[in-house]
């Protein structure tokens, strides 16, 4: 009996200590025209090995300059920038980021958003991030 319920509480431990990907995505909170902006993301892998895909909206008219993919292949498409792993890199926390140039004739204030998607087994998981907001301004302003 007492081997059954450690068993059971063995295969319960494993399940639960079992966990999809979370993200997040961050930079300042004011940006001006013209001047390089970082956009960074962070991937806790929570176990996923890869293959797997970032993929950040940007503006409409946003230029990207460079990215540290951190061994990923990074494609742009229009507004959407994607980042694709075949294997994770084995530490738990994946750190990304995208310098990006903000056109003059942007207008008001910009949202980036981003998504990640992911095997398991074969079906492909997509998980939503929260989307990050930055005021677009001609001057900083100290407030």
């Amino acid at each position: 009996m007492r081997l059954v319920i450690s068993s059971i509480s063995f295969i319960l431990a494993a399940l639960s200590s079992w966990a999809q990907p979370t993200i997040s995505l961050n930079g300042p909170k004011q940006a001006r025209f013209g001047l390089p902006t970082v956009i960074k993301t962070e991937i806790v892998r929570n176990s996923t090995t890869g293959p797997v895909r970032l993929v950040t909206e940007l503006p409409q008219g946003w230029i990207l300059r460079s990215s540290d993919s951190n061994l990923g292949l990074i494609n742009q498409e229009g507004n959407l920038v994607k980042t694709v792993w075949l294997n994770l890199p084995l530490q738990d926390t994946i750190r990304h980021s995208l310098l990006v140039i903000i056109p003059e004739n942007h207008s008001g204030d910009a949202v980036i958003k981003a998504h990640l998607e992911y095997y398991s087994g074969d079906n492909i998981h997509h998980i939503a991030c929260s989307p990050f907001a930055i005021e677009v301004r001609k001057y900083y302003s100290r407030y």
